[in-house]
């Protein structure tokens, strides 16, 4: 018996009863500020596939939903959502409370100009057009790489395919 989800474990000790449901902090991830030093486990990583530089102006990506403002040196790779990049669960809460909260949360998310990024060698590089089922474009204008650098991504693991090699180590 219990009354404790991750979260509430960490923080109420005595909603643990006979045990407890640590399910996302197992993997380092929570839903409040991190105060246990937990890290993020799993990453999903890929290799550049192709290296092009785009005029300004050109349309990027399904849908044409992104277009250059200068010349833009870009990276191509074989991965997308089927692969679990970018994935997370749907919001399945039913009080009002948490509805207007997740709301709230998805406006800032949208307004922000943070976007979704990998990191190559080092540097962030920022996903340009949209984000596609088996190609992501990243924007590495200002990054030194080549085809076969590897690009990592910060993902949950739990939305990582199955068909996905896992390394552990």
């Amino acid at each position: 018996m219990h009354l404790a989800n991750s979260s509430a474990a960490l923080r109420f000790p005595d909603t643990h009863y006979s045990g407890c449901r640590c399910g996302s902090a197992l993997i380092g991830r929570l839903a409040m500020e991190n105060r246990w030093g937990l890290k993020k486990c799993g990453y999903l990583e890929s290799d550049i596939d192709e290296i092009r530089t785009l005029p300004a102006g050109h349309n990027v990506g399904y849908g044409n939903t992104y277009k250059t403002k200068q010349e833009t040196k870009i990276a191509v790779l074989q991965l997308g959502t089927t692969d679990g990049v970018f994935l997370s669960k749907i919001h399945d809460t039913f009080s009002l409370n948490s509805k207007l909260r997740n709301i709230a949360k998805d406006t800032l998310s949208y307004f922000s100009k943070k976007g979704n990024f990998a990191t190559i060698n080092g540097k962030n590089a920022r996903i340009i057009g949209r984000l596609n089922t088996t190609n992501i474009i990243l924007d590495v204008t200002d990054i030194d790489c080549i085809v076969g650098d590897p690009v990592r991504f910060e993902v949950n693991p739990l939305f990582v395919d199955s068909s996905v090699e896992r390394v552990y180590r």
